[in-house]
C-alpha cells in the first residue's frame, strides 16, 4: 500500500509540474523518487540543482541520476570546486576530459578550464589531457602557444627527474599525432632530449629545430639540447645568432640555464692582452732599477654588457629570492653593476631583516669589485644598524675593516678590529689582521 501511495504522489507531482514549475514541487518529487530508490530523471534533477543552494545535496542528487551527461558532469565539477573538495575535483576533471576524448567531442568548456587553472595550474597530467583534446580540434596558434608553455614549464619549474618524466610523456602523446609538420618538429625535440643522437637522420631533425623556432625561449631550449649533446662548436654559433634576436635577455638565460652562459660570455685571451700591453724591457744595468708596469686587463665588451643588463633589470619583476639568486650569479660572472641592481631591488622591497642583510652583503661585495669603497662603506653602516644577531654584526664589521683599509683609514680600521677581537677573539683571524695593521 505504501509503495502504491508513493507512485500516486509521484504521478500527481509530475502532472502538477507540467502546469506549474516550482522549486519546492521539484524538491518533493525528487524526495519521492529517492524514497522509492528509483534513479532520478535527468532533466528534472538538473533543473532543481541549478536553483539549489545546498551543494552537498546537489552532489548526492547527481550521483543518483538515471544517466550522466556533459551538463551534469560540468555541474558536478563546479559543485566540488564550490565546497573545496580538491581531491574529488581533480578526479572529476580528469574523468570529464577522458569522457570527451573517448567520444571525440571537440567542444571547448571554458568553465572547466578556468577551474582547472585556478586550482591545478601546474598539474601536468591534466594539462596533457587538455592537450590531447586540443589535437582533435585541429592545429592552430593557440594550441602551439599552449604546447610551448608546457615545454617551457618543464625546464623552468621542475627538477631534473620530473623534467625527464614529463618529456617522455610528451614524446608519447606527440608520437600518436603526426598529421601536422609542426607537430613532427615538436616530436623531434622530445625524441632528441630523451634518446640523444642515434643516427645521421637525427642531425637533420636538430637542423629542423634550429630553423623552425622563432621564440627566443624555445631557442634557449634548443641551445640547451645542443649543449646536452656536446655539440659545443655548433652551440657557440647558435648562441651568436640568439644574441642578435631583439627579444634576447641575458637575465633569462642566467636564471634558467646558468650552464649556458659560457656561450654568451667570451672574454678575450688574457695572454694576448698582456702581450700587447707589455713595454719593451731595457736589460742594461742602471743605478736605479727600472719599473715595468702592466696595465690592468679590462674586457670593455663585458663592462658594456654589464651596464646594459643593469639598465634592463630596472624594468624586471622578481620576488626577493629570485633577485638574490640573480645577484649571486652576476657576482660570480663579474657582472657587478647588474649584481648591485639586483641587491638594490631586494633592499627596496624587503619586509624583514634577513632579506635586507643578504641584499646589503651582496651590494657591498659588488661595490668593492667596482672599487666604489665609499658607497660600499655607507651600505655597510646601514646594515650594521639593522643587525640583531652577533654573527651578522661581526660579518659586516669585518667588511667595514676591509673597506676602511682600502680608503686608507687604517686607524679607524684598527679600532673596529679591536672591537671584533673583544667580541670574539677567534673571529676571522682578527688577531692576525691587527698584527699586520700594527706593522703598517
Amino acid at each position: 500500500m505504501a509503495e502504491q501511495r508513493y507512485i500516486e504522489a509521484q504521478q500527481l507531482l509530475e502532472q502538477t509540474l507540467l502546469l506549474q514549475k516550482s522549486q519546492e514541487l521539484l524538491g518533493l518529487l525528487i524526495e519521492v523518487y529517492q524514497v522509492q530508490g528509483v534513479a532520478l530523471p535527468y532533466d528534472l534533477a538538473l533543473e532543481f540543482i541549478k536553483a539549489n543552494k545546498d551543494s552537498h545535496q546537489s552532489l548526492e542528487i547527481i550521483s543518483q541520476l538515471n544517466h550522466q551527461g556533459i551538463e551534469s558532469k560540468v555541474l558536478e565539477i563546479k559543485l566540488y570546486a564550490s565546497i573545496g573538495a580538491l581531491n574529488k575535483l581533480n578526479e572529476k576533471i580528469s574523468d570529464f576530459y577522458l569522457y570527451l576524448f573517448e567520444r571525440k567531442i571537440p567542444q571547448v568548456f571554458d568553465e572547466v578550464i578556468t577551474i582547472r587553472k585556478k586550482y591545478f595550474q601546474s598539474d601536468f597530467n591534466l594539462e596533457l589531457k587538455e592537450l590531447a583534446l586540443s589535437f582533435d580540434r585541429g592545429w592552430n596558434k593557440e594550441l602551439e602557444d599552449e604546447i610551448q608553455k608546457i615545454i617551457k614549464d618543464c625546464f623552468h619549474k621542475f627538477n631534473l627527474k620530473n623534467k625527464a618524466d614529463r618529456l617522455l610523456k610528451l614524446e608519447k602523446i606527440f608520437a600518436s599525432y603526426q598529421s601536422n609538420n609542426a607537430a613532427k618538429i615538436y616530436h623531434h625535440l622530445f625524441v632528441l632530449y630523451n634518446h640523444g643522437i642515434e643516427n645521421s637522420l637525427d642531425y637533420k631533425k636538430l637542423i629542423e629545430l634550429i630553423i623552425y623556432f622563432e621564440d627566443v625561449e624555445m631557442k634557449g631550449i634548443v641551445l640547451n639540447l645542443m649543449d646536452l649533446l656536446s655539440l659545443e662548436k655548433e652551440a657557440h654559433q647558435y648562441a651568436d645568432a640568439i644574441k642578435k634576436d631583439t627579444h634576447y635577455n641575458f637575465v633569462h638565460f642566467s636564471k634558467y640555464y646558468p650552464h649556458l652562459k659560457k656561450y654568451f660570455i667570451t672574454p678575450r685571451s688574457l695572454a694576448n692582452e698582456v702581450k700587447e700591453d707589455l713595454e719593451p724591457i731595457d736589460l742594461t744595468l742602471d743605478e736605479k732599477e727600472k719599473e715595468v708596469t702592466i696595465t690592468d686587463w679590462v674586457d670593455d665588451s663585458v663592462v658594456d654588457s654589464d651596464a646594459e643588463i643593469a639598465e634592463g633589470l630596472k624594468y624586471m619583476e622578481y620576488d626577493p629570492s629570485g633577485w638574490l639568486n640573480l645577484a649571486v650569479g652576476f657576482i660570480q660572472s663579474d657582472f657587478n653593476k647588474s649584481a648591485l641592481m639586483c641587491a638594490k631591488k631586494v633592499k627596496e622591497a624587503s619586509v624583514d631583516e634577513v632579506d635586507f642583510l643578504k641584499a646589503s652583503y651582496l651590494a657591498v661585495h659588488a661595490l668593492m669589485k667596482l672599487q666604489d669603497y665609499r658607497i660600499a662603506l655607507d651600505y655597510c653602516y646601514e646594515a650594521l644598524e639593522k643587525c640583531t644577531l652577533e654573527t651578522d654584526y661581526l660579518s659586516f664589521s669585518y667588511l667595514e675593516v676591509e673597506l676602511l683599509i682600502q680608503l686608507g683609514e687604517k686607524a679607524s680600521a684598527k679600532k673596529v678590529l679591536e672591537n671584533i677581537h673583544l667580541i670574539d677573539s677567534s673571529y676571522r683571524l682578527s688577531s692576525k689582521m691587527l698584527k699586520r695593521l700594527n706593522e703598517i
